[in-house]
């Protein structure tokens, strides 16, 4: 399909090019989210969740009717669009109204994903089964629920629901506690002041 019927499909809709290429820039943002709400990412979903088109349609200042129009036409090109260098105002749209839905921009992902596994069987040689589910810090094997940490203190520790810390910066953290007797909220401001800039 060509750009002329691309863009015809999204005649009846009061879009620019500015729009959308926004629309494409934030939905490829978006696509790791959506990974985590599909079984199988080979192709793109006729429509993303629910939370991503309400995110995209506050982040451009459109409907959700829009967006989806938008999605239809566009998303063999955002599925097969690499990975998006955002700007910085790109960044804030997007969590300004992501965050508040559970989204945000580089989220650590996966915090779960399923292993689904092909099981051969006579009648159907399409049966699948879910043999593993994968966490930041262990997995589970699902036929008897087992827990598998993963060998040794990991990079990345888990803070909150997607809020991840550098198990670096919880060293600096513990250091500062143990020899400047600081406390957490001091902790928090040397931080803020030195570091999170």
């Amino acid at each position: 399909m060509d750009i002329r019927q691309l863009l015809v499909s999204l005649d009846a809709y009061d879009l620019t090019f500015p729009d959308l290429t926004a629309f494409v820039r934030l939905a490829c943002m978006a696509k790791p989210f959506i990974h985590q709400c599909m079984t199988d990412i080979r192709h793109p979903p006729t429509h993303p969740p629910e939370v991503v088109v309400l995110l995209l349609a506050g982040a451009l200042g459109q409907d959700p009717p829009t967006i989806l129009a938008c999605w239809v036409a566009f998303c063999q090109v955002i599925w097969t669009h690499g990975t998006v260098l955002p700007t910085d105002q790109e960044i804030e749209a997007f969590n300004r109204h992501g965050l508040v839905r559970g989204i945000g921009y580089h989220d650590l992902y996966p915090p779960t994903r399923p292993l689904y596994a092909t099981r051969w069987f006579s009648s159907s040689p399409f049966g699948i089964n879910i043999l593993s589910t994968y966490y930041h810090n262990y997995r589970t094997h699902n036929a008897d629920s087992t827990r598998m940490y993963y060998a040794g203190v990991p990079s990345i520790i888990q803070a909150a629901r997607h809020f991840y810390i550098e198990a670096a910066l919880l060293e600096l953290f513990a250091a500062m506690k143990v020899f400047g007797w600081m406390s957490s909220m001091n902790c928090a401001c040397v931080y803020n002041y030195a570091l999170a800039q």
